[in-house]
């Protein structure tokens, strides 16, 4: 195994810079003015010999190398570069179903439950959307117009049908 030993340059020059720039950036310039035979520099490297050097940063410098870091697009959040689940998008985890509302995860059935009384909950492709009940009833009627008179039939023996076995007669 091919192992690098430090050379007084390198740690000197790891020293000098290490207030002002963060391990990445670091690693980056090793790459270019100290490269490897074998490997190339990593974060890693170069965090490991700052603290065998014991070499620490004070809150405020790194608080200035992430101000820094995220100012270059050297930091970022995993899920702004994978992409966030937007208001309105359902996910099942363990069996249950949650659905994003208002920037967190809540139970589906939970927040369709706490739809104040005399209102539904409905799901529209951009949410949830809490409607009265007049309104859901005028948009069950619209959709029971634009069925064919083939299909409301359908509908009707079909709801027949739930009654009788359901035991509910009229």
């Amino acid at each position: 195994m091919n192992y690098h030993r430090w050379t007084r340059e390198e740690e000197e020059f790891l020293k000098a810079k290490y207030t002002a720039i963060g391990d990445t950036y670091l690693a980056e310039l090793f790459n270019r003015n100290f490269p490897k035979e074998v490997h190339y520099w990593t974060k890693k490297h170069i965090e490991k010999k700052r603290k065998h050097l014991g070499l620490k940063r004070t809150k405020e410098q790194e608080s200035n190398l992430r101000k820094l870091n995220n100012k270059d697009g050297r930091h970022f959040k995993a899920w702004d570069k994978r992409g966030r689940a937007k208001d309105g998008e359902i996910r099942i985890w363990k069996d249950r179903k949650y659905i994003k509302h208002k920037g967190k995860f809540v139970l589906y059935n939970r927040l369709i439950s706490k739809a104040k009384a005399g209102q539904v909950a409905r799901q529209t492709p951009s949410g949830v959307k809490v409607i009265s009940r007049a309104e859901h009833a005028v948009t069950n009627r619209r959709m029971w117009q634009s069925y064919t008179p083939e299909l409301k039939e359908t509908v009707k023996l079909l709801n027949q049908l739930k009654k009788l076995t359901h035991g509910k007669e009229n």
